[in-house]
């Protein structure tokens, strides 16, 4: 099976942006409880989101061979600095 390489450039961008808007609307839900809440369902939701994010790096890097594109990067570092103002990483 042939993959168009563009195409799946596309996808795995869409695919971070898709985390990004996420990882925004559950820390738009969250109250400063769930932060102290070891067992919230909502920091447990924040942080898949930053599984996933990872993964989807680790997967480019890894099986794919390549870097991130520079939009990739943005998107993916934009994530990381949110997570981070939040005290999630």
């Amino acid at each position: 099976m042939l993959i168009n390489y563009s195409s799946n450039i596309t996808v795995q961008t869409a695919m971070f942006a898709s985390l990004e808007g996420d990882l925004i609307a559950v820390l738009g839900r969250m109250s400063s409880s769930d932060f102290k809440n070891p067992s919230s369902e909502l920091l447990e939701e924040a942080l898949d989101i930053l599984a996933s994010d990872m993964a989807l790096n680790k997967m480019i890097d890894v099986y794919e061979d390549r870097d991130l594109t520079p939009l990739q990067k943005e998107i993916s570092d934009n994530i990381t600095c949110i997570a981070t103002k939040y005290g999630l990483m």
